[in-house]
């Protein structure tokens, strides 16, 4: 287990994390997700013991580890760029975290090698790294991460650098090895499609403090505030009162709502935006902006059209009010 106990940390009296708490399980994969600026980073850092002037506690089963450096806290880090040696070959880049776990010279070639034919890139372990794809250099990488068999294993945007469609597919491939592992992973992404794709649980973060700590689909589907409702990109936010509601906001969730004639809510369509297999639609109702999608392959109105439209009860969640989140506050 992994222990973040009221963690704050001031950079040049520039405050960056805020009074965090988290406990963290073993075998699991958490994306810490948020927009930039809000400490994810910064997060990863103190956890690694590469930021050293935080006050607070790091414990690592059971046991404080903030007086250790980096090196001593056995954790492994995989950086955007990969951080792979440009003089070593793909095999040596391996062998040289075997290297650093103390393995004998004449086991670290077989192991490295054993290492690589679990990612299919046995036949290529005699190649430079800059002969490799993105995706290959991806793999070595986080093998040599795995190579050196540390207890969490902290992973900083390593998909941040790749087009939209190798990001997919290389994350795809990341969870996979990353469940193989069975190792605690710690991912930090600003992108919530990646963090979905790969977490057991999603850290939210903003202004340096957690806000919300779930499994995607909880998250998903149950924002508790109005921030993270409108990070994940659930716009439908309506003050309570316009329901008869108590509390601040509501988020009428997209999932929810569905064009029906015979629906009792009615709106005027202000766009319209083929997506491929669905198209994205906006409506005005009352003083309200709306969104949702739907298949392109239905009936899609017309901008200007009068539509009417359902909105399932169970979907729509109560939040708090809290909008751009303030520093200070407990986690």
């Amino acid at each position: 287990m992994l222990e973040i106990d009221h963690v704050s940390l001031a950079i040049g009296g520039n405050p960056i994390l805020h009074d965090l708490s988290l406990k963290l399980r073993g075998g699991k994969v958490y994306c810490v997700l948020g927009p930039s600026g809000s400490g994810k980073t910064s997060l990863l850092r103190v956890i690694a013991g590469l930021e050293r002037g935080y006050i607070g506690r790091i414990v690592w089963e059971g046991k404080p580890i903030d007086a250790l450096d980096a090196q001593s806290r056995g954790f492994g880090l995989m950086f955007q760029d990969f951080a792979l040696f440009p003089h070593l070959s793909v095999l040596e880049n391996v062998a040289f975290a075997l290297k650093m776990r103390g393995i004998p010279r004449s086991e670290r070639e077989t192991t490295a090698r054993d290492l690589l034919r679990r990612v299919g890139l046995e036949a290529m372990a005699a190649r430079g790294v800059h002969q490799l794809s993105g995706g290959e250099r991806q793999r070595v990488a986080l093998v040599r991460s795995l190579a050196y068999q540390p207890h969490l294993l902290m992973l900083d945007e390593p998909l941040g650098s790749l087009d939209a469609g190798l990001r997919q597919q290389l994350g795809m491939e990341l969870r996979q090895r990353l469940r193989e592992a069975s190792v605690m992973s710690l991912y930090v992404t600003h992108d919530q499609n990646e963090a979905f794709m790969l977490a057991d649980f999603v850290i939210v973060m903003a202004s340096g403090r957690i806000v919300q700590v779930d499994t995607p689909q909880a998250l998903y589907f149950r924002p508790r505030t109005r921030f993270v409702c409108e990070f994940l990109g659930l716009n439908n936010v309506v003050p309570a009162g316009l329901l008869g509601r108590a509390g601040q906001w509501l988020c009428l969730h997209p999932a929810g709502i569905k064009l029906d004639a015979a629906g009792e809510w009615e709106g005027v369509v202000l766009d319209v935006t083929f997506e491929g297999y669905q198209t994205a639609i906006k409506v005005q109702w009352r003083d309200c902006l709306l969104s949702w999608r739907v298949p392109s392959l239905s009936c899609v109105p017309q901008v200007g059209e009068l539509v009417r439209f359902t909105v399932d009860e169970s979907t729509i969640v109560t939040l708090s009010d809290e909008k751009d989140p303030q520093p200070g506050r407990s986690s």
